[in-house]
């Protein structure tokens, strides 16, 4: 697996900086589209999402993450925040202890989606806070300001009436941050995790509300992947990608997930021991 991700950054180094399918290129990168508040929450831990806030903390502090927890974090920037993975790879390079680079910038546009030849890999932060720290123990230890929080509010703390936020010793974003504060599924800005008042702050920690609805955030950025991914043109790009990258074997499925029916014919029968078609193939597509 580690020298399958090596030899795709040997073979074509350029996807340090560039998409492996060039059809998402323009993804991420129209103005407006770099959101620094949105980066330097993400960066630090302070989305307002206290599974995401936790697994950021718990890397920045030891700098190791298990995988699912690494394409979580990567996942929630370049969708749900909508960051260019290009932008985010410094900070992560940075913190990881084991950083390859071979790994890192495959593992990055994969989780981005701009490989053109993986699925969409969108994750419900809050789900998997659900799923993998239950008791929110992990939660707790990394963002000590949620240590008081009840169970049932531990992975939606903005969801506690401001009364039983008092009895935690905990401010929950502020007084006028709601429903409301929203459009097209992000938070206004600029957004400053603070107290409810001057009294408050001095007597009570603060954590941030959410500074994107997730489910609206997520919805946006699947549609316009998914725009860009159904174009035939994008699909040739794609099929020319698999050809010099995609993993090739005698099973169904493979360390790249692609789906095979999603290529044509021609891609299909590519086998790992034709090396003369497969040499002759990318001549021909010119990516030799």
């Amino acid at each position: 697996w580690r020298s399958h991700f090596i030899q795709k950054l040997e073979t074509e180094p350029q996807m340090e900086t560039r998409d492996l399918c060039s059809a998402y290129q323009h993804l991420r990168r129209q103005p407006g589209d770099w959101n620094q508040d949105y980066y330097n929450a993400w960066s630090t831990g302070t989305t307002g999402f206290p599974f995401v806030d936790a697994c950021m903390r718990c890397l920045v502090t030891h700098g190791w993450l298990n995988f699912r927890m690494r394409a979580m974090l990567v996942s929630f920037a370049t969708y749900n925040l909508w960051l260019d993975w290009k932008r985010i790879a410094p900070h992560l390079a940075r913190v990881f202890l084991d950083y390859e680079p071979g790994i890192h910038y495959p593992q990055l546009q994969m989780q981005a989606g701009t490989t053109g030849i993986n699925a969409m890999r969108v994750y419900n932060v809050t789900k998997q806070g659900k799923d993998q720290d239950p008791d929110g123990t992990f939660i707790k230890k990394y963002v000590p300001e949620l240590a008081s929080v009840p169970l049932e509010y531990i992975h939606e703390p903005s969801k506690m009436k401001r009364s039983i936020q008092k009895k935690c010793g905990v401010i929950i974003g502020n007084e006028d941050t709601d429903c409301n504060s929203y459009i097209d599924g992000q938070l206004k800005m600029p957004f400053q995790p603070k107290g409810a008042t001057q009294r408050d702050t001095a007597d009570f920690k603060s954590y941030p509300s959410p500074i994107v609805d997730e489910q609206k955030s997520s919805t946006i950025a699947k549609e316009k992947v998914s725009t860009i991914k159904k174009q035939n043109s994008t699909k040739s790009q794609a099929e020319q990608v698999y050809i010099k990258h995609g993993s090739r074997n005698s099973r169904n499925s493979n360390m790249d997930g692609i789906k095979p029916k999603a290529l044509s014919s021609t891609v299909k029968r590519v086998k790992l021991t034709d090396q003369g078609n497969i040499r002759s193939m990318l001549i021909k597509s010119n990516v030799m």
